[in-house]
């Protein structure tokens, strides 16, 4: 649909920078101190598919970026055949969305699940605050045989223990008899009731917070003997989260999987509602003594439901130090290539992505911050950012590169 009011964007940056050195230049650096802004972004904006499209691009908001930059560079030793040169970076920033158009949030959908996502809506923008928060339920675990009352072979939830509804979970998958209404079994997952209406639905649904970092850098180390050479860089990140689609889809089966889908090694610690008898038969269990002591240990909720529920479990810390680079390297002595007419020939041998220390569960903690893009509609157009998203995301490669350097 066309728009006769779009106009460019507008970006401003302002900097404020200092060079810095200090005795005789072994310490160098710089400071730089940053304030841009951004206004009337070009954004593919839903509009109401009643019109006859369901995209129109629209200046949408004003945003900014506030922060700092300090690079110090080392140099510790530098006698005779040794040298040791120590390098580092560290970026602290804050984006903001300074206007948003006609409301304080705006909620959007990454669309992974299409249908089956729980709340439909999994990202929002709220005025004042960070681009790109992850709306969601604040996890409470899972109901415990202790949160009900058990009489007659039923399940009836305590006074003051909220339900869960049933357009969160859809179809449930459980052997459990329940009194009419009610939701909640053993082994479901509990959420906060954040507008303690004694249900958690979708109104529940609340921001999660923040998952950009605010704080990252690298560092550098260069050594040399002789003719070798020794450089190593590390990138870290810390704090931010990630938003875990690829755990949550593993743990709620999606609809039709049921008990027997292939899962992650990590849903053995889930809540179990059947066990094995001596003769090798599947049964259900419901007694709450043989429940209890069947999860004992459980650690997640029953791994299958209907929906993908997008919930604070699901948000891991995104903080992470990698190794990205690691450079042996030898150059030969100038008296060997004399003969030849060569200046000089250096060898090297370089490794990336050697390791990453992380607590993040999933592959690497660098992930896609690609939108994946409404499905029936192309996934290039520039929709709202689904940040620090793991869909799917490809790995960095570990790499070995063996190579020669040779000046005539």
């Amino acid at each position: 649909m066309a728009n006769p009011d779009l106009k460019w964007e507008t970006t401003i940056s302002r900097n404020l920078g200092l060079d810095f050195g200090f005795l005789n230049n072994r310490i160098t650096g710089s400071l730089d101190l940053y304030w841009n802004t951004t206004k009337d972004l070009l954004m593919a904006v839903p509009v109401d598919n009643t019109s006859g499209y369901s995209y129109q691009f629209q200046n949408f908001g004003k945003t900014s970026n506030r922060g700092l930059e300090l690079a110090v560079n080392i140099d510790v030793i530098n006698k005779g055949y040794f040298r040791f040169n120590v390098g580092a970076i560290y970026n602290y920033n804050k984006n903001k969305l300074d206007e948003l158009a006609n409301a304080e949030q705006y909620l959007y959908s990454s669309y992974w699940g299409s249908s089956s996502l729980v709340p439909t809506n999994d990202y929002m923008l709220v005025e004042g605050k960070a681009i790109g928060l992850v709306r969601g339920f604040i996890s409470r675990g899972f109901y415990t045989v202790d949160d009900f009352n058990y009489s007659n072979g039923q399940y009836t939830l305590k006074d003051g223990i909220p339900d869960i509804t049933k357009s969160l979970t859809a179809t449930y998958l459980h052997p459990f008899d329940l009194p009419s209404g009610q939701t909640a079994f053993p082994g479901a997952p509990k959420f906060e009731d954040v507008d303690k209406s004694g249900t958690v639905d979708e109104e529940d649904a609340t921001n999660l917070g923040e998952v950009m970092p605010k704080h990252t850098g690298s560092f550098q180390l260069n050594f040399g003997y002789k003719n070798f050479d020794l450089s190593a860089n590390l990138n870290w990140s810390l704090g931010g989260k990630i938003y875990n689609v690829n755990a949550m889809m593993n743990a709620s089966g999606q609809e039709f999987d049921g008990i027997g889908a292939q899962r992650s090694a990590w849903v053995a610690d889930a809540f179990k509602v059947y066990n094995v008898n001596a003769s090798g038969s599947l049964y259900a269990v419901t007694d709450p003594e043989e429940l209890k002591a069947l999860n004992a240990n459980a650690k997640y909720h029953l791994p299958y439901h209907q929906s993908g529920i997008t919930s604070s479990e699901w948000l891991e810390n995104a903080s992470y130090l990698r190794l990205q680079t690691l450079t042996l390297g030898y150059t030969f002595p100038k008296s060997w290539l004399f003969k030849a007419h060569i200046e000089k020939v250096r060898l090297y041998l370089t490794a990336t992505n050697l390791f990453t220390i992380t607590g993040y569960s999933g592959i690497d903690p660098q992930v896609n911050a690609t939108p994946t893009g409404r499905s029936g509609f192309s996934s290039d157009l520039r929709i709202f950012p689904t940040l620090n998203m793991d869909f799917g995301s490809y790995p960095r490669a570990r790499t070995f590169t063996l190579g020669a350097n040779i000046s005539f």
